[in-house]
């Protein structure tokens, strides 16, 4: 798409944004409800789409993407009432008597979501939803790498969405630093670090807010209080979902070598058991999305074939690599610095595991890090000296689709994060508001910080500022409810009073 068209969408979008068009609550649930009959009505089509762009299972696509959008679409729609109230904050304080301060969300404006081809549906519209409920406009630019998605996408989207309030711009890269060249109110990014930096920069050109949900590589730390063929299922699972092409995928595996070849017996058990002996032949297994990737990963495997002891069978016609698994690589090997991104997993040995916390610690900090393990204090220990956007016990992948967690990583692995109720924070500033409804009334309550300034007046605001420690708010407390006492027994003894002499003027 040439700069003129992208020029003229992203003003199209900012004269609506200007105009208030997606500021109410009935807007906000019209497009909530817009994009939730998008993607209920043509969640078949999404899916199929996907399957001819990289062989994407079915149940992968509807559970994991098609029905993440929509369970995310009606959690707005139920809870929106409380997400768009103002939070109150006054903490009481003598600075805050009388006075009004709350939180009030407020939209960003426009916004450009940038979405990834690894889960195309789910990454390029989970986020619109947090865009809208908070009440903004929004550019949406899918990957280019699905093309038979985007061409899906762009029909259905076209059709149910309010083109004066949300656009779609598709294309390849170039389309994409045509869209960095424009100003937006913020932007949200779904890819790989290099391009998250390229975002980032452009973004600063405007001194722009971002979201980066980038990548990295994410571990698996396997002790031998764990069970090994639960252990086994589940980090094979993970490794292997989507053909290995998940950001929160485990990368590799660290354990002790008590345990290494124990482990690696129940891994291929249940490679078999779940792709069978020819997983070319799965239909649960996807492909990889297209010739670089292919090329990349199959130029990580070759001349390495002493390493692999499962696996390791690629196709390049239909872009086919089986499951494979891994042992004995040097720790400068390509497949243990950078991101797999593919169905292959590495196990490493380690003598201990503070020797698995050293190692993990002395890269970058991940996405994820993973540890199975039934040693409460070791899980304490992984929790507490490592450094990841998420830490997850004893499972893999699951806390990405929960919506009470956000999503999102640190350090190189991105910044800021969404999901449920954190989506509508990441695109919304909390803007502070001070109401002072009796400002006439008790104009001298303040007249201690006006010139000429005395020591008196000094006293006086240093009092106002205070920040009282827990323990001068008991003492002051204590003198509370002391003369509270003393004023109900005052209280009590001028009734008695009262009532004896009423009983005098009686008789």
């Amino acid at each position: 798409m040439d700069s003129a068209y992208i020029e003229e969408t992203v003003r199209t979008v900012r004269v609506s944004y200007k105009k208030g068009e997606t500021l109410s609550k009935e807007a906000r649930l019209r497009n909530l409800t817009s994009l939730l009959h998008l993607v209920r009505d043509h969640a078949d089509d999404f899916i199929e789409a996907m399957h001819r762009d990289f062989n994407k299972p079915h149940l992968e696509s509807r559970g994991y993407e098609a029905d993440n959008i929509i369970s995310e679409v009606i959690y707005y729609i139920n809870e929106l009432d409380k997400f768009m109230e103002p939070m109150n904050v006054n903490d009481r304080s003598l600075l805050l008597l009388g006075k009004k301060t709350f939180l009030k969300p407020e939209p960003y404006g426009v916004v450009l979501i940038m979405g990834a081809w690894n889960f195309p549906l789910q990454l390029t519209l989970l986020p619109l939803v947090g865009a809208i409920a908070a009440g903004n406009c929004a550019v949406v630019k899918p990957s280019e790498h699905t093309p038979e998605f985007v061409m899906v996408l762009t029909k259905y989207f076209n059709q149910y969405m309010d083109q004066d309030c949300f656009r779609i711009v598709t294309g390849d890269r170039h389309t994409a630093e045509e869209l960095l060249e424009q100003r937006f109110d913020y932007i949200m990014y779904t890819g790989n670090s290099s391009v998250g930096r390229l975002v980032m920069a452009a973004a600063a050109k405007n001194l722009t807010p971002v979201t980066l949900e980038l990548g990295g590589k994410s571990p698996a730390i396997v002790d031998s209080t764990s069970d090994l063929s639960v252990v086994a299922k589940r980090i094979v699972w993970g490794r292997c979902m989507n053909g290995g092409q998940t950001c929160v995928a485990p990368d590799y595996v660290l354990c002790k070598p008590d345990i290494h070849d124990e482990l690696l017996q129940h891994m291929k058990r249940h490679l078999l058991d779940m792709y069978g002996p020819n997983p070319r032949k799965s239909n649960s297994l996807s492909r990889i999305v297209n010739d670089k990737h292919y090329e990349r990963l199959s130029q990580l495997l070759k001349d390495k074939e002493d390493h692999i002891v499962y696996g390791g069978d690629m196709n390049r016609a239909d872009r086919y690599i089986g499951p494979t698994l891994m042992v004995d690589l040097p720790e400068d090997d390509p497949l243990l610095q950078e991101e797999i991104f593919g169905p292959i997993l590495p196990v490493v040995t380690v003598q201990t595991m503070q020797d698995a916390i050293d190692f993990i610690n002395t890269k970058e900090k991940p996405l994820v890090i993973y540890a199975f393990s039934e040693d409460s204090a070791f899980i304490d220990r992984v929790i507490s000296t490592t450094s990841s956007g998420a830490t997850v016990i004893n499972e893999t992948m699951s806390h990405a689709g929960i919506d009470v967690l956000p999503f999102g990583g640190v350090g190189t692995s991105g910044m800021g994060s969404y999901r449920g109720s954190q989506s509508f924070k990441t695109f919304s500033h909390m803007k502070p508001c001070y109401v002072d409804p009796y400002y006439k009334y008790f104009d001298f309550s303040v007249d201690a910080r006006y010139p000429p300034y005395t020591k008196s007046k000094e006293r006086v605001i240093s009092l106002i500022m205070k920040r009282f420690t827990n323990s001068e708010k008991r003492a002051i407390l204590a003198v509370k409810v002391a003369i509270l006492a003393v004023i109900v027994t005052l209280i009590l003894k001028i009734f008695a009073v009262d009532q004896a002499i009423g009983s005098i003027l009686e008789k």
